[in-house]
This record gives C-alpha cells, structure tokens and sequence, in this order.
C-alpha cells in the first residue's frame, strides 16, 4: 500500500509468501522508477538480507485513551502536564466538526505554520477531499481564545483509534498553550466517540514534533520505517547467485565421507 500522504502503510497480507511476492514486486517498480530506497511504514520486514529495520530516522506515538480527564492527565508527565493545566486555564473554547468555516479555519493556520517550517504546503484539495470521502471517520478540531482561532488539527477516526493528523497553530498558541489544550480536549471527544487508543503520529528522531509527542505518549513505542537501499539489494542477490551457483556444481558429487563409506 502506497502511503504518500500518510504516516504507515507497508506490505498488506495474512500470507508470508504474499507479502515475499509483494516485496519483490515493490522492489522491481522501485528500481523501474530509480528509486534509491524503497520504504515500508510500518509492519514486520521481508525475509531476506535487502531489507533492514532502521529505527534511528522515525519514531511513532500512540497510548490507550484513559477512563476520565484525572487518568488521562496523570498519564503524562509532570512537566506536559502543568502546560495542559495552563491551557485550560486559559478559558479557550473547543469545537469540532467539518463545515467550510472550520474548513477555512484550518487551512489558514495549516498553511501559516507549515510556510514557517519551509516545506511545502499541500492543496486545499487533499484536505476537502478526505473529510468529503470519509465523513464521520474523520473532523477537525479547533481552539479558540475570544473568537480568535489559535490551534487546529484533521483528525482521522478507524479501528478505535483517534488520529490527530493535519495541525496548525497562530502565532499566539504558545503562549496561550493552546495546542497542549487543543490534544487533551481531543482525547476527551475521541474517548466520548468509544475510541479507545490515541495515536499521535510518527516525527523524525530528534526533532521539536518528536519531543513534544513522546510528552504526550509518555514514550516512543514504535519505529515507523523500514527500509532497503538498493546497494543492500544487490548485495543480495549476489550472494543468493553465488550460492545457488556453488549448490549446482555439487549436484551429482559425493562427499568425501561418502566415498570412504
């Protein structure tokens, strides 16, 4: 499964010989495309010595949603904690839903914060088109201070899971915490939806995202990528050659024991 514009994806399949005969299919489109890796967002990785975990690029996020706000606050640590405890304090207002005002809302503040980190913004487009497409299964969440919206985020919904995905922030959300009230306000809708797990995505190790998630998981439970460079690949192929080389020349020879035999 292509995953794009996703955090997981990967091999599909409850066959191992499925999944083999799918790697090997990914590979051959890869090396058609000059691809210089081939990466598998999650899930277990293909036989073979192409293919290694590489657990130092990406981490994921994600905790069991607690029984009520008490557990859920106690389920961070003591410093995210007091900053939630400031957002709230902080008489923010929380609504959610999928209209062309919240519509409007996010995009703005998604498109102001992904300019200021430098990286491409993605189309209006992609974003009407998944809360078109998947209805209830997916929202947006803002908060707001004095009808002033500071923090917004996509949220996607499936398997009892609650997935903060697409966010955005004004200028003033530091101050205000308003992100930290924006997430623990989240968790406290998804856990009144039935879901049951809270999965704050994947960040790169090392980064501001990454630190920041892990104080609202409380861990990294997860590596997010698996990948196999094409020298690797090669490396592979040659030894398996080599030895179904060795293992032909032998056909038809006894071994010396068996002649002494």
């Amino acid at each position: 499964m292509g995953s794009g514009f996703a955090v997981d994806g990967g091999i599909l399949t409850t066959q191992r010989k499925a999944g083999a005969a799918l790697a090997d299919a990914a590979w051959t489109l890869a090396e058609k495309l000059g691809c210089a890796t081939l990466e598998l967002r999650g899930g277990e990785a293909p036989a073979g010595l192409a293919w290694q975990a590489k657990a130092d690029a990406y981490l994921g996020f994600a905790r069991p949603l607690a029984a009520d706000d008490d557990t859920e606050l106690k389920a961070v640590p003591k410093r995210h904690r007091a900053e939630i405890r400031k957002g709230l304090a902080n008489d923010l207002t929380f609504e959610s839903g999928r209209d062309k005002r919240l519509r409007d809302i996010h995009y703005r503040l998604y498109a102001h914060s992904v300019h200021h980190l430098g990286t491409p913004v993605f189309p209006r487009a992609l974003f009407d088109g998944v809360l078109d497409r998947l209805g209830a299964d997916a929202d947006i969440a803002v908060v707001s201070k004095d009808g002033k919206p500071l923090s917004a985020v996509i949220s996607l919904y499936h398997g009892g899971a609650c997935m903060p995905y697409w966010h955005g922030a004004a200028d003033g959300a530091r101050t205000m915490r308003s992100n930290e009230a924006l997430y623990f306000l989240l968790m406290r809708q998804a856990r009144e939806r039935g879901c049951t797990t809270f999965d704050f995505g994947r960040s790169k190790v090392g980064t501001g995202p990454a630190a920041w998630k892990k104080a609202g998981a409380s861990k990294a439970n997860r590596s997010a990528i698996i990948c196999a460079p094409r020298r690797a690949r090669r490396r592979a192929t040659s030894i398996r050659s080599r030895s179904n080389i060795g293992a032909r020349s032998n056909i038809g020879k006894s071994s010396p024991k068996a002649s002494r035999r």
